[in-house]
């Protein structure tokens, strides 16, 4: 499984690949970094093939990140597969 993290316009990024307990770490450190020094970021889910709970955690995280640095994060093109996870883990409001 691989996953990665396009950059497609100044503060819009593609993700690509799966977000799973198998890519977490890697797409932690490279996430990390892009929410540290951004006043707002895009994340474009479009080409995302597959996402489990440790993924959706993974963006809880992010959104705390942001919300602590006074950045916003925006996710668009969520799959329809990653919204239900959302839904069912009860997350909807929270991201």
């Amino acid at each position: 499984m691989q996953a990665d993290i396009i950059k497609l316009e100044d503060s819009k990024y593609a993700f690509q690949g799966d977000l799973s307990f198998n890519t977490v770490a890697t797409i932690t450190k490279k996430a990390s970094k892009l929410l540290a020094f951004a006043k707002e970021v895009t994340l474009d889910f479009e080409k995302l093939k597959h996402c489990d709970s440790a993924g959706i955690a993974l963006i809880v995280q992010w959104k705390k990140l942001a919300n602590y640095n006074g950045s916003q994060l925006k996710f668009v093109n969520v799959t329809p597969q990653m919204q239900n996870l959302i839904d069912l883990m009860g997350l909807s409001k929270a991201l």
